[in-house]
């Protein structure tokens, strides 16, 4: 039954190959050519021609101006800007780095750093070529000497000298020659020719040698454009109207015509020779060789004005309608639907001889051959896409894998099979879903796909690993070694097949785990592509793990070729060239190939190597890429300095900067020159002064605030496509001044103001010093005089004749009494002589002694009182020592003694504010009459003691800041005396700890 169905399959098949094959005329393959006009930011699309200069940026001569491109951002120029004139015809850059516009009337200018200047002779220029001014394209130069050589439509060549003088050195008189074609010492050759003039020839002027060169003779109307160039150092070129003439050694030996007349003619530094006219394309012949078919043919139908390539191999094609086109590289072309392809969408290609076979992700197969394409319609069935296709060199056929069939091309017949294996069911068709396909090398193949793999020949499925072994993975590659041994890519990993035993890898080490894409073998070691896991090179006794920590574009492998000495893997995100490591080159190299390189997509699906080519299948069409002119970029990206700000305002670029204090944010905008990798330039900066070490960014601005002064130097550098660092980076310095009062000479003069205060601070301090010495000197004096004053010899000796009383009476108790008190107060009153201050305790404790000797003494005639107020710590606070004394002694002696009645003395203690303020009261005869009582005595008492306080209290004033103060008070009954109150106040003053008691 199975059988039956595939003969119908068969023939089904058969049939619809024959009537779905078209036949076409193939195109030749396409360039990615990337676009800019006005939308991109140019000031016009009527583009005459294209200049790189030695900075590496590339200029546009426009009909609107100029036009400066960094890879990434138009900067255009025009009159406004300092341009002679609007439409400029030719840029060109002088030995100074000048760079030169010519304009459509011929006059000049130039750009010069940063501003366009214009040609200070252009009125003398005006003047000599008034006629016609239009200057020829490829005929403009200025020498060392700064003289200025310019062709001129119908005028000939005119120079200007560095002092102004014009001339046409080369002025032919002879009628019959109407051009010329002057070569300067260095080999620059220039074109121009006469009006009026009836035969087309040409006078090659090399030094002194004059030789003129038959040209075919056209009405000088028609002539239009003139080039030449030279290509070496025998052989001159030259274009007139549509012929070329080739010159060697002053012979015309070979001339060439075109169907267009000739608007441009250039060599580039590959030897390359362009062609280009009114909606021709550029013609390019490789290696100089002219013939009548172009080597290579760009833009069909386009009116290109100039052709240009870079220092980094991409060419510029300029337009006079369309704008400027970019090509990464000659050595990159395609296959799209613009040049016969059915889709974009290529899944796998395959080249067998001279035929290129195309698999489609659709049930589509293309194939080139002999200068025609074939469509061929695989199945009708919706959802089938070409996965796999190879040559079988045993059965001599195409084998196409698709994701339901199997098929087969030999001499022009188309096979198809399925899955009809005896195990099968016989109601339902069975599909290989075929992701991979390879020979057996036995005329049978080995196929696999979603539900594990299988193994048919003579069209019959001999093996099925579902069915037979239970093995139903899905799997999406295979590969067959020279031991027989069938290696399974498949989801869950790495799998070996042989002599029916299957083993898993994924047991024997988790890398064999990933899922595999696609195996290979090189150099008799396997090659594994993994999803996730990068790849894995198989040695014999280790596993070699490739990943992008090494290099790679990316950790999945979509597919892999290999081609010489080494492994092509293609990526979601570009191509790889890999070299293993060996004895020799110990290291692990990788070449990385993207969008930059003149890919379409980085994006691969499947990489095919055919001798020195590589066809890599991706959503965009299917891509051919020439391996042999793969070479390391080792040129630098150029950066500069484009902006910079200071504190938001635009300066000048310069070198260096010396800025004020507060001049210290900036804004630096830079940009590095790129055009095939333009937005993708990974750059590392460094502010010295700031950072120890290097900040990576792709951001083409940075900004640095608030920085302290100091010196600074900013570092910036650019890495190119192939990850290779400019070897010195740009640097711009920046010294950031201190503020005022930071300088040398501010410092220098604080320091000697500091020190003439510190001489002043110092001496006032010592002055202090000195006047609390004298005054503790003269408060301790007075504290001897009071101590003299307590102690004098009237109060000794009423104190020993009272004490002599006592014994005379025979009165030992009270003796004894009166002379313990007596020789108490005299030892307290020698204790705390030696203090300048007391406590209150103890000032109160030597007073009541005091008091109760002259109470003794009065025959217990006085009362006495001492109250402490609750705010003051008695055994903390103090006083200055024997303060208190000479008012008592004051009170007793003037007010009470003199008084007929009980005496009554009340010291009360108290704080007010920040004084402590003593209250002696007593209720004795009051000052007026103590003083008269006094002046009648012919024996007065000196008190000595009070005018003594009174001096101490002034040397504490002068001591502490807060004022100390006596004041009396005379206390009245009615009109009748009732005593004396005397307050005095001083600095409150606590001791840091309490007195001990015992």
């Amino acid at each position: 039954m199975n059988h039956f169905y595939h003969l119908k399959l068969l023939k089904s098949v058969l049939l619809l190959f024959c009537l779905t094959v078209v036949f076409s005329v193939v195109k030749a393959q396409s360039y990615a050519l990337r676009h800019y006009d006005t939308n991109d930011g140019l000031p016009s699309s009527e583009i005459y021609h294209a200049l790189q200069d030695s900075k590496g940026y590339i200029w546009f001569a426009t009909d609107n101006g100029v036009s400066k491109f960094n890879g990434y951002e138009f900067t255009n120029y025009d009159i406004s800007d300092g341009l002679a004139q609007s439409t400029i015809l030719e840029i060109f850059e002088d030995y100074k780095g000048r760079i030169w516009f010519i304009s459509i009337s011929a006059t000049l200018s130039f750009f010069e750093n940063g501003q366009i200047h214009p040609f200070e002779y252009n009125n003398i220029l005006a003047e000599e070529i008034k006629k016609k001014p239009v200057p020829l394209k490829s005929s403009f130069y200025v020498d060392s000497l700064d003289k200025v050589y310019l062709g001129i439509e119908g005028a000939g060549i005119v120079t200007i000298s560095a002092t102004g003088d014009i001339k046409k050195p080369y002025k032919n008189k002879n009628k019959s020659i109407r051009s010329q074609l002057i070569e300067l010492p260095n080999k620059k050759v220039l074109v121009s020719y006469y009006y009026g003039f009836n035969k087309d020839s040409i006078l090659y002027v090399k030094k002194k040698v004059k030789i003129p060169l038959k040209l075919q003779d056209f009405p000088e109307y028609f002539i239009k454009h003139y080039f030449a160039i030279k290509y070496n150092e025998d052989r001159i070129i030259i274009s007139s109207k549509h012929l070329i003439y080739d010159i060697s050694n002053y012979i015309i030996i070979e001339k060439n015509k075109f169907p267009f007349n000739i608007h441009w003619l250039s060599k580039d530094y590959n030897n390359n020779i362009w062609v280009c006219g009114k909606d021709s394309g550029a013609w390019c012949f490789k290696n100089g060789v002219i013939k009548k078919t172009p080597d290579i043919k760009l833009l069909e139908n386009y009116n290109i004005s100039s052709v240009l390539l870079d220092n980094k191999g991409g060419y510029w094609f300029t337009t006079l309608h369309n704008g400027v086109f970019y090509l990464p590289s000659l050595n990159v072309s395609y296959f799209n639907t613009e040049n016969d392809l059915v889709k974009n969408n290529v899944n796998t290609a395959f080249k067998y001889k001279d035929s290129l076979w195309i698999g489609y992700h659709s049930n589509l197969l293309t194939l080139k051959n002999n200068n025609k394409t074939k469509n061929i319609k695989l199945s009708e069935k919706s959802g089938v896409e070409v996965t796999k296709i190879f040559y079988d060199t045993i059965n001599n056929e195409i084998v196409v894998g698709t994701s339901f069939y199997l098929h087969t091309i030999k001499e022009g017949q188309v096979s198809s099979f399925n899955d009809n294996h005896e195990k099968s069911s016989p109601n339902v068709a069975g599909y290989f879903n075929v992701n991979d396909v390879i020979s057996d090398n036995k005329g049978g193949y080995w196929i696999c796909g979603g539900n594990g793999f299988y193994h048919l020949k003579n069209g019959k499925t001999d093996f099925s690993s579902n069915l037979d072994k239970n093995f139903r993975l899905r799997i999406n590659a295979l590969f067959l070694d020279k031991e027989n041994t069938l290696w399974l890519g498949t989801i869950n990993g790495l799998w070996k097949y042989k002599n029916k035993y299957l083993q898993y890898l994924g047991r024997i080490n988790n890398l064999f785990k990933y899922r595999v894409l696609d195996i290979v073998e090189f150099q008799n070691k396997m090659i594994i592509g993994t999803k996730g896991g990068g790849i894995l090179v198989l040695h014999k006794d280790s596993i070699e793990h490739i990943t992008k920590d090494n290099g790679l574009t990316s950790n999945t492998i979509t597919s892999m070729t290999v081609s010489g000495e080494y492994i092509w893997a293609g990526t979601k995100n570009g191509l790889n060239r890999i070299k293993l490591k060996t004895e020799n080159k110990p290291k692990l190299q990788i070449k990385k190939i993207t969008k930059a390189h003149g890919l379409l997509t980085n994006e691969i699906r499947r990489v095919l190597a055919v001798d020195s080519s590589l066809f890599i299948s991706t959503n965009n069409g299917l891509i051919k890429f020439n391996t042999n002119s793969i070479k390391k970029d080792t040129l630098e990206v150029p950066v500069y300095y484009k902006k910079i700000l200071i504190n938001n305002k635009k300066v000048l670029l310069k070198a260096s900067y010396k800025l004020k204090h507060n001049e210290n944010n900036l804004y630096i905008k830079f940009e590095g020159i790129s055009f095939k990798n333009a937005n993708n330039i990974l750059y590392k900066y460094m502010m010295k002064g700031v950072d120890t070490a290097w900040t990576y960014t792709k951001n083409k601005e940075l900004r640095f605030s608030f920085l302290p002064p100091g010196n600074y130097t900013l570092l910036i550098n650019a890495m190119n496509a192939d990850e290779i660092w400019n070897t010195v980076p740009i640097r711009m310095s920046f010294s950031i001044g201190q503020p005022f009062w930071k300088t040398t000479v501010f410092i220098i003069f604080g320091i000697i103001i500091f020190l003439i205060l510190i001489y002043f601070f110092f001496r006032t301090v010592l002055n202090e010093i000195r006047k609390k010495t004298a005054l503790k000197n003269e408060l301790n004096k007075f504290m001897n005089q009071a101590l003299v004053n307590q102690m004098n010899p009237h109060f000794l000796f009423n104190a020993l004749n009272s004490i002599n009383n006592y014994i005379l009476k025979n009165d030992k108790k009270e003796a004894s009494k009166y002379l313990t008190k007596f020789s108490g107060l005299i030892r307290l009153i020698l204790e705390n002589s030696q203090k300048e201050y007391i406590t209150i305790y103890e000032e109160i404790k030597a007073n009541k002694l005091y008091l109760d000797i002259e109470t003794s003494r009065l025959k217990n005639n006085i009362e006495y009182e001492f109250i402490v107020e609750k705010s003051v710590d008695q055994f903390a606070t103090k006083v200055p020592s024997l303060l208190i004394q000479p008012f008592l002694e004051n009170a007793v002696w003037h007010g009470i003694q003199p008084l007929d009645k009980k005496g009554v003395i009340t010291v009360t203690i108290s704080k007010k504010d920040l004084f402590l303020q003593i209250e002696v009261m007593d209720n004795g005869i009051g000052r007026k009459k103590s003083r008269k009582v006094n002046n009648n005595n012919k024996f007065k008492k000196q008190s000595l003691g009070i005018e003594i306080s009174r001096k101490r209290m002034k040397i504490l004033e002068q001591l502490y800041p807060k004022k100390a103060n006596i004041e009396y008070r005379d206390l009245y009954n009615g009109n009748e005396a009732a005593g004396t109150l005397v307050i005095i106040s001083i600095p409150f003053i606590k001791s840091m700890q309490k007195i001990n008691l015992h």
